[in-house]
């Protein structure tokens, strides 16, 4: 399940297999970007069982037993109601060892997507 090459600009979000809980929690306080990172990579995760699936940076296939240990929660900037609140790019095992910056430049930038610029004070996650 490719990354929609229709969004120009994004909010990325890294969702990382080991802070899950981190993540779940933030939804069930209410967060809304942490509510929207876990409905996408739920839909993924759906998909997985339908369609064939490859790991955003390197293209690996994706099984059922080989589930991804890290999402590119990709988030459009640009709010428009006939388009997907937000896409889930999945990562492989392999693939999710190396730090966020790596996951950005060989999962968004291979494909061809644009993250937006970042806010004031805010940091890759």
């Amino acid at each position: 399940m490719p990354a929609s090459k229709d969004f120009e600009e994004h909010r990325v979000h890294i969702m990382r297999y080991q802070d899950r809980n981190r993540w779940l929690a933030a939804a069930r306080r209410g967060n809304e970007a942490a509510r929207l990172c876990q409905w996408a990579a739920s839909k993924w995760m759906k998909g997985m069982a339908t369609e064939p699936s490859a790991c955003t940076c390197c293209d690996r296939v994706l099984s059922g037993a080989d589930i991804p240990r890290a999402f590119l929660i990709l988030v459009p900037t640009r709010r428009d109601p006939e388009r997907v609140r937000a896409t889930a790019c999945a990562v492989c095992a392999e693939c999710s060892r190396h730090d966020n910056q790596w996951l950005v430049n060989e999962g968004l930038y291979r494909n061809g997507l644009s993250r937006a610029e970042p806010r004031p004070g805010e940091r890759l996650q």
